[in-house]
């Protein structure tokens, strides 16, 4: 074999080779680029409610992190969707949807690689000015000392159930939903010290809500994931600040996992820990806020189409505004005050414009 022969056929191995990883390469960037957010829904919906026994029509739902493939579900139903920007959907919903007076569960889902589903927005179908009063009430045994309740459908049977958590038994007590206003009697689940606030998502990416926990005491947060039939599997603590006082969750780092965000009222901070798609979490991170934080709301505060964080200072009397990177960081925040004895902060399009698009 002549030498110029083996030069020429290693420089055919070497590119060769070299495109081949240049191909692998551009595959994995490429697949990591094109990977979907679990998507946010901003409250009001358009219209607000409507009244039963009407025609079809348009829904209206603003938001972030949608994309192309983003589907509207109504009570998990699938229903026609219409993309107009990373921050706007439509929805087409049938007469058939609306043939009685019922609350609807409205969610966006998008698909894979990554993605998910949403935050859950009631819509209400009634005729205007029908609302009933209350019936006397009904009690139903939780734990000790509950605070604070979540409402969401734990097991898959389009009927709401109640998830309590219980400081004073350090447990969180699961109430399985009738669908008539009554519940099952409660099943209780260990966590963490002091047990004052909830959250439910899909933290692990099988379709099944899971639960999050702000122990108050032990200085962390109870993971519990959902076994999509109403129970869950033992909690798993994730250390937060000093005092968890309340929590949210969103896809902060747009990798189709969901994240959680905990105030830290006994050191003036916030924690993020960032998931790992398993319903396990990583380390957390920590930025400073205002004194005693007691409230935290996400949102895109910019329409830059990256989550932010609002949070309320109880004794700075202030809002803090953390403009998120995108990649699961947050520049320092912004004060705003005085907001007197601050204590709760929400999220809504107040100007009915939306977010920049």
């Amino acid at each position: 074999m002549s030498k110029e022969y083996r030069a020429s056929l290693l420089g055919s191995l070497e590119f060769l080779i070299v495109s081949l990883l240049l191909l692998f390469f551009a595959t994995v960037v490429g697949a990591v680029a094109t990977t979907n957010p679990v998507p946010l829904v901003n409250w009001p919906l358009l219209p607000t409610a409507v009244a039963p026994a009407g025609t079809g029509f348009t829904l209206t739902v603003r938001g972030t992190g949608f994309v192309a493939g983003s589907v509207v579900r109504w009570n998990s139903g699938n229903r026609p969707t219409k993309f107009v920007s990373g921050s706007l959907l439509t929805a087409a919903i049938p007469a058939t949807d609306i043939s009685h007076a019922s609350t609807a569960s409205i969610t966006v889902f998008n698909p894979s690689p990554g993605g998910g589903s949403s935050n859950v927005v009631f819509f209400q179908v009634r005729a205007a000015g029908s609302w009933a009063p209350f019936r006397p009430g009904v009690h139903f045994t939780a734990g000790a000392g509950p605070e604070s309740v979540v409402t969401s459908d734990f097991n898959g049977d389009h009927k709401l159930d109640l998830a309590v958590p219980n400081p004073n038994s350090s447990n969180v007590s699961i109430l399985i939903g009738n669908g008539d206003g009554t519940f099952k009697p409660s099943v209780d689940y260990s966590v963490g010290q002091a047990p004052i606030i909830a959250a439910a998502g899909d933290f692990n990416g099988d379709g099944k809500l899971d639960l999050v926990v702000a122990n108050n005491a032990s200085n962390n947060v109870s993971v519990l994931l959902g076994n999509g039939n109403g129970t869950f599997q033992a909690a798993v603590e994730y250390s937060a600040g000093q005092n968890p006082s309340a929590l949210a969750i969103g896809d902060f780092n747009r990798d189709g996992k969901l994240d959680v965000v905990v105030t830290d009222a006994g050191s003036g901070k916030i924690t993020v820990l960032l998931g790992n798609g398993a319903g396990s979490f990583q380390s957390a991170a920590s930025y400073a806020v205002g004194q005693n934080p007691v409230a935290v709301a996400v949102g895109d505060f910019n329409g830059d189409g990256k989550l932010d964080l609002a949070v309320a200072n109880n004794y700075s009397n202030s809002v803090s505004v953390l403009l998120g990177n995108g990649n699961g960081s947050f520049q320092p925040a912004v004060n705003y005050s005085p907001i007197p004895n601050a204590a709760s902060v929400g999220t809504a399009d107040f100007n009915g414009v939306g977010p920049a698009c």
